[in-house]
């Protein structure tokens, strides 16, 4: 049986997004698991929260950085991650909020996780 913690989560990873005139860069790393080595992707899961009734989008990768272009410059996007793995999809962790064109955004929150675990 798999317990929580074999199963990871972007809280895992060591994210940086920049943002760009028209979209946003993002690059993460892994950290080790048991099951680091069978990552099979990651998936970049955006939402354009100044658009009514938006649709989420996503692009799916096997490795870093991924760029994510095409998106309307002044309008928030919520930002999330989710790696898949030899124990399956970790649950979609929110990484920051991005405004495109407005810059690269503060350090990017390490998540829930790491508030339960006392690191933050």
């Amino acid at each position: 049986m798999l317990e929580p913690e074999d199963v990871q989560g972007a809280y895992d990873l060591n994210v940086v997004a920049k943002v760009i005139a028209t979209g946003f860069d993002i690059d993460f790393d892994p950290l080790p698991s048991p099951y680091t080595d069978s990552i099979t992707e990651y998936n970049i899961v955006f939402w354009g929260r100044d658009t009514p009734c938006a649709f989420l989008s996503g692009a799916a990768s096997t490795g870093s950085p991924v760029h994510i272009d095409g998106l309307v410059p002044g309008h928030r996007y919520l930002v999330a991650l989710t790696t898949w793995n030899a124990a399956g999809g970790g649950c979609s962790e929110s990484v920051r909020d991005v405004t495109i064109g407005g810059g690269t955004p503060q350090a990017i929150f390490p998540g829930w996780n790491n508030l339960k675990k006392g690191v933050v």
